[in-house]
This record gives C-alpha cells, structure tokens and sequence, in this order.
C-alpha cells in the first residue's frame, strides 16, 4: 500500500511538471483536478521504478530487509558469479519493450522510472 501511495504521488508531481512546462496547470478543485478551462482531469501512470527495490516485507524476510543484505544472502546461497547473473537477467526483463507498448496502450500520460542508485545501470 506504501509503494502504491509512493507511485501516486510521483504521478501527481511527474503530471504538474509537465503541465507547467506547456504552460498549462492543474489544480485543485475541492477533490478533484481540473485544467485553467476548469474541466476535470483523470491523471494516469505509473511508477515502474520502486519494484526494482527489493525489501524484507517482499521476500518475507525478518531481520534481513535491506537490499544490501537480500543481495548477500543471494549469494551465500549461490555464488558471486552466479547472484551477479540472477540481477543482470531480472534488471534485463524488468521493463521490456512489451510492457512500455502496453503501458501505451492503456492510455497512460506519464510513467516513472527512477533509478535505483544500488545498481550501476539505469534503463
């Protein structure tokens, strides 16, 4: 529920930004959000970034949590070599062309895709 709440705000923010950039803004309207026609606006999106960040409540670990921890525990399990295969492969099939497509798709005026600083690539 905390990852969702996160994405939502990151969707609000991403979406007034770009408002302002095409001299348009957004504001609000008692519960809802309207444009300076004052007609109502359905922001749409989604934050892809936040499920690259592995935390404890996922994997139900306890003491565990941190991604920093989860990654040396991967490769106590494995091996260096083969827990540095596990997360190029997830990182490579994280976001794909297919699932950008869709998200076209779906009509969606804006996602996010912040980089996770504990990786050394970003997509």
């Amino acid at each position: 529920m905390k990852i969702i709440r996160v994405s939502l705000l990151f969707i609000l923010f991403d979406a007034i930004i770009i408002a302002s950039f095409s001299q348009s803004f957004l504001k609000a309207d008692g519960k809802k959000i309207v444009n300076e026609k004052e007609e109502n606006v359905l922001l749409r999106g989604i934050g892809l970034g936040g499920w690259m960040l592995q935390e404890g409540y996922m994997l139900r670990l306890n003491n565990e949590g941190q991604q920093h921890r989860i990654r040396e525990r991967i490769e106590k399990l494995l091996s260096r070599e083969q827990a540095d295969e596990f997360y190029d492969t997830w990182l490579s099939n994280h976001t794909t062309k297919t699932d950008i497509d869709s998200l076209k798709a779906w009509d969606l005026i804006r996602f996010g895709y912040p980089c996770i600083i504990t990786y050394t690539r970003c997509r």
